[in-house]
């Protein structure tokens, strides 16, 4: 029903109401027979299926894991690298430390 008809009616109810001088509460019976019901139209939901919940946190479980797994990769390479620097450091101040012990030694 649209709202026009339901204006209509309600002025025929008014006008009857005036001319009959009816109670408030014979108007709410009058009103409530000539109502019609309601017919309602579902309307499919506009959710996610739980196929499609599964799907996707799959996807972004690998997606996921897979940059977890360069990440971690990337971490032990700079762990490996700086150890190699430590390394290399600590062997160029033992060669500078002798060379210079070489240079100013004063018995032979």
């Amino acid at each position: 029903m649209n709202t026009n008809h339901i204006t209509k009616k309600f002025s025929a109810y008014s006008y009857q109401l005036s001319e009959k001088k009816l109670t408030a509460n014979s108007y709410k019976l009058i009103a409530l027979k000539n109502l019609q019901p309601k017919t309602y139209h579902l309307q499919p939901t506009r959710g996610f299926t739980l196929v499609e919940m599964l799907v996707s946190i799959s996807v972004f479980l690998v997606v996921m894991l897979v940059a977890a797994s360069s990440l971690l990769s990337i971490i032990d390479g700079n762990q490996k690298s700086q150890s190699l620097k430590s390394a290399i450091n600590n062997l160029n101040f033992a060669l500078e430390s002798m060379m210079k012990n070489i240079r100013v030694v004063t018995n032979y």
